[in-house]
């Protein structure tokens, strides 16, 4: 974004469905495949995802100017 002028950013982050799918067991307390002690340790992996792209799109737009427009 800093390197070149540009007139659309567009940006998708996939990581947050990506972690879903591989820790959503160890959120679900009801969940078929959920192992406690595996759960104990990444019990907070989507929270924290979502953390980390939320300071992510706040880095990106610390760069927007007036004629901006975020959707």
């Amino acid at each position: 974004m800093r390197r070149f002028e540009w007139d659309f950013f567009m940006t998708v982050f996939k990581t947050a469905d990506v972690m879903q799918h591989y820790f959503w067991r160890y959120m679900d307390q009801t969940h078929v495949a959920r192992d406690e002690y595996f759960a104990s340790k990444y019990r907070n992996a989507i929270y924290d995802t979502y953390e980390r792209v939320d300071a992510a799109i706040g880095e990106i737009l610390k760069q927007e100017n007036k004629d901006t427009t975020a959707v």
